[in-house]
């Protein structure tokens, strides 16, 4: 797929979008969607060979995510449907049924595919979401998708820390509502488990940074940053304390928390002895 400046923005003939796409979904951003759900699945529905595959997957979008009658579907009834709606949605529903899709149980190299088809678009066109896993999250960048996905292989074997960033994700993943106060408790939740695998140690990521820096594996500044992002998230607006008022964060706290504490994981893990 062709990536960059096209030559008229190069010329500066044509102004390239400068806006992430948040709440809201331009033509190119919905065409280019649906082409790739066009060119993964729906244009192999009548081959000889992959159509069975292709028609199960536009039934079960039919019954599961439409929720219409089995007995009204037939494909060319269900395709047509399927792209009216598409091209009428609001914006949020498109994300609904490109969930959908990666959630209906493709083989690995099906859905790997269209992942990362989905995420090359949304990259390309600015979209404020990237497909991490099977669900859509506020993501506007390649370079805090790849943080994130880094840091979930490196805890590949550590399912503790595979679910606090999984549940940060997802908590920021709701699009009508979002948590964003408890993303952030499980950014550094993961963290916290990350320091105990390194350290040995079961305790708070205070502790463990200690171990650490006794054992020369962590130099004093860097566990000082450390330090203090957990002060903040133990102190700043109560997030770790349901007593407090509630919090007054927003979608860019969270999602800088997921990002940085990705990061971190994978640089404590690179330490496990």
């Amino acid at each position: 797929m062709p990536s960059g400046r096209s030559f008229s923005e190069r010329l500066g003939l044509h102004q390239p979008r400068a806006v992430a796409q948040v709440a809201s979904m331009d033509d190119d951003l919905r065409n280019r969607l649906w082409s790739v759900l066009h060119l993964q699945f729906w244009r192999h529905l009548y081959d000889p060979f992959g159509g069975g595959t292709a028609q199960e997957l536009l039934l079960s979008v039919w019954v599961n995510h439409l929720k219409l009658p089995a007995d009204t579907f037939s494909v060319d009834q269900a395709f047509k449907g399927l792209r009216d709606l598409f091209f009428k949605w609001a914006w949020n529903e498109v994300y609904d049924v490109l969930e959908f899709v990666a959630s209906v149980g493709l083989d690995w190299q099906k859905q790997e595919a269209y992942l990362n088809a989905c995420n090359a678009i949304l990259d390309r066109e600015l979209a404020g979401y990237r497909f991490i896993g099977s669900q859509i999250v506020p993501i506007a960048t390649s370079e805090e998708l790849s943080a994130i996905e880094q840091a979930n292989r490196d805890a590949g074997p550590y399912r503790p820390i595979r679910d606090h960033l999984a549940q940060a994700a997802s908590l920021l993943s709701d699009r009508t509502n979002p948590d964003f106060r408890n993303s952030i408790k499980e950014s550094i939740s993961a963290v916290e488990a990350a320091c105990e695998v390194v350290s040995g140690h079961k305790g708070s990521l205070g502790d463990c940074l200690k171990v650490l820096e006794r054992a020369g594996k962590m130099h004093p500044a860097f566990k000082d940053a450390l330090s203090k992002l957990y002060g903040w998230t133990s102190d700043a607006q109560g997030i770790r304390h349901a007593l407090m008022d509630e919090p007054t964060l927003d979608l860019a706290d969270a999602r800088f928390m997921l990002v940085v504490c990705s990061g971190f994981v994978s640089y404590l893990l690179s330490h496990k002895p």
